[in-house]
């Protein structure tokens, strides 16, 4: 599927405000710049990019942006997925947890490597953006930030989770 035929909002995705992941799969390396000027370079694999959002529209209208195909290049995401394969899955979580706790969270799974710089430049994390080695679907990937979370109760059962895979393409992972 090409980006630009992305939806522009999944079905049934929450309004509110809220923390989510958006997960890609790239069949091959993928180098390119954000607006910033810093380079990134990608290799093949699964990753998941850690996002929240918080102001008018919530996750529905900040997720409907970065699946739409043309729009103006703002955030690092933005320019990730100009030239990236449309993302595999989502999982949406409601705004008891941050974003830089949800990242992380991520950052201590088994296998999960930073993009060191990819979508932190207004915080202090290392990374907003991961490379999976180990979660082969969006069950597994759930589970095992679940399972290390210190506090269950500030991580909440997921609002949205979808494959976005689209029919016949390969399982996402």
């Amino acid at each position: 599927m090409d980006p630009t035929e992305a939806t522009d909002s999944p079905p049934r995705l929450p309004g509110g405000p809220g923390t989510y992941l958006l997960v890609l799969r790239l069949p091959e390396p993928h180098d390119f710049r954000v607006r910033s000027g810093a380079a990134f370079s990608l290799a093949p694999g699964t990753y998941v990019y850690v996002g929240s959002a918080r102001g008018p529209g919530g996750l529905a209208g900040r997720l409907g942006r970065h699946l739409r195909g043309r729009k103006r290049l703002h955030w690092h995401l933005d320019f990730l997925l100009q030239a990236a394969p449309p993302p595999c899955g989502l999982v949406c979580f409601g705004p008891e947890i941050g974003e830089c706790d949800l990242a992380h969270l991520v950052v201590s799974l088994p296998g999960a490597l930073p993009v060191l710089g990819f979508g932190s430049s207004d915080c202090r994390c290392p990374a907003h953006l991961f490379r999976l080695e180990h979660y082969r679907d969006i069950s597994g990937l759930t589970g095992g930030i679940s399972a290390i979370a210190p506090d269950p109760t500030h991580l909440s059962e997921p609002l949205y989770q979808a494959d976005l895979t689209p029919k016949g393409a390969a399982e996402f992972g």
